[in-house]
């Protein structure tokens, strides 16, 4: 499996540790790293690459400048989280989900389509939702919200 990770940061490592911790529920073959700061690419890059070497390299973290060449024939592709340990857990967590069709309930950015009452379709929620191999759904379909229930910082246009 290759994932495509867009925009290298000092978040990186704490991704890198995500999938090393789950190398047995979640078979990577290639973590491919993107970002156009070729500088700090080498040193994420590098440094990324030293984890996995350090965990018997159980998949090749591999580095580049060029975003078709590293997202080609990609199985995932994210942009790089950041801001805590919890959002680079959470990205490991729901590409776990989807990939082994695990149907576990996660609170995600969904678009509407009918989740809340009275919400515009396009509006886009956080909302609990079930994540499995066949994609992202609502966990209460059908309206089971309301706008005025969701708080304001659950929605967005």
């Amino acid at each position: 499996m290759k994932i495509a990770v867009i925009g290298g940061s000092t978040y990186t490592p704490k991704l890198v540790n995500g999938f090393l911790a789950r190398t047995k529920q979640f078979p990577l073959d290639e973590l491919w790293l993107m970002d156009i700061d070729a500088e700090r690419l080498e040193i994420v890059g590098r440094f990324a690459q030293r984890m996995v070497a350090a965990k018997a390299s159980p998949f090749k973290v591999i580095f580049s400048t060029n975003q078709r060449e590293s997202i080609k024939d990609a199985d995932y592709i994210t942009p790089q989280l950041g801001g805590s340990t919890y959002d680079s857990t959470v990205a490991t967590q729901l590409l776990n989900a989807h990939y082994n069709d695990l149907s576990e309930t996660h609170v995600v950015n969904i678009k509407n389509n009918g989740a809340a009452k009275e919400c515009p379709a396009d509006w886009v929620l956080e909302i609990p939702s079930v994540v499995k191999k066949s994609g992202i759904t609502p966990s209460h379909p059908g309206g089971a919200f309301t706008c005025s229930e969701l708080r304001p910082r659950s929605v967005a246009l």
